[in-house]
């Protein structure tokens, strides 16, 4: 860009005679943001209403946040479940999504009449000598949107077997497997033992699942008021849902019947659970990531020395 020298010496009177205040009618930035934050918040707001309760919709809604907090495409925006939520509502199909200005400075021109999505991104700056981080609201474009040629990296598969490898191998609970559960229980985490116990004969698939749900309760049995009762079964379950599409595993059978949903009313409620989801998802994942990524380089050694 150049600038119009002869335009910008011109200005001086029309900035000189400007009027003092600002046009009746026009909004000030502070006014815009404010206005832009309280519509984006009633948007996420109808989301989390709007999935409560429905299955398809909830499993749509985790498959968002898996894809944008868990296994995010690099430099994409997105994450945390307001904005799994905006998303939900206004482009559910999104994979990468990026600003103006960083899709420009990567040559990636955006599609005309391309409709932005509302998110939040952070922005931390420093106040009193303390960093402190405002989520500010910001247009962003899914790469379908723009002219790039869609190369996502394929994300791993792993197998029921290595995700049960990895998850004994984190060593955060003794695993013990027996016939004495209740009926219709594939496994329990006890608390005062420090164990999971895992019903005998179970095949690969409801083993990992019941781990991975198992392990989503240890992670909650952290807090010191965690009890097991009907919305720690809920996160826990919804937790081993966005760990097993994280992993890529079969997630058809993992169902949310209506009944299941805790009896939330209160957006506030509601995304109080939708955080612990994601925040359990998140710790847990850490660990066992940490044990696939040392199970894969072992894989690796053991096929090199076989050649």
């Amino acid at each position: 860009m150049s600038w119009n020298y002869s335009a910008q010496n011109d200005l001086a009177d029309y900035v000189q005679n400007a009027p003092k205040e600002a046009p009746e009618g026009k909004r000030s930035y502070g006014e815009r943001m404010k206005e832009e934050r309280a519509a984006m918040t009633a948007l996420y707001s109808r989301a989390f209403q709007e999935i409560w309760g429905d299955e398809q919709g909830y499993k749509k809604f985790l498959d968002i946040l898996e894809r944008f907090t868990l296994s995010p495409v690099e430099g994409s925006l997105g994450a945390g479940v307001q904005n799994a939520a905006l998303i939900y509502k206004q482009r559910p199909d999104a994979v990468c999504l990026k600003t103006f200005s960083e899709y420009g400075e990567r040559n990636v021109k955006i599609r005309k009449h391309s409709v932005a999505v509302d998110i939040f991104v952070p922005h931390t700056v420093e106040r009193e000598g303390k960093p402190v981080t405002y989520y500010n609201p910001m247009k962003v474009f899914d790469i379908s949107q723009t002219d790039a040629k869609i190369h996502l990296p394929e994300r791993p598969v792993w197998c029921e077997l290595e995700v049960l490898q990895a998850v004994a191998n984190t060593e955060c609970f003794a695993i013990d497997i027996t016939e004495e559960l209740p009926d219709g229980v594939d496994a329990a985490y006890i608390p005062q033992i420090n164990e999971v116990w895992v019903r005998d004969g179970l095949n690969a698939p409801d083993t990992t699942v019941a781990m991975l749900t198992e392990f989503a309760h240890y992670q909650l049995a952290q807090a010191k008021d965690y009890t097991r009762s009907p919305e720690s079964v809920f996160v826990a379950c919804s937790t081993a849902y966005v760990l097993a599409e994280h992993y890529g595993l079969d997630t058809k059978e993992m169902n949310f019947p209506q009944e299941a949903f805790p009896p939330l009313k209160e957006t506030g409620a509601i995304k109080e659970v939708l955080s612990a989801v994601a925040s359990v998802s998140k710790k847990v994942a850490l660990k066992i990531d940490k044990e696939l990524g040392t199970l894969d380089l072992a894989q690796e050694k053991d096929y090199e020395a076989s050649r």
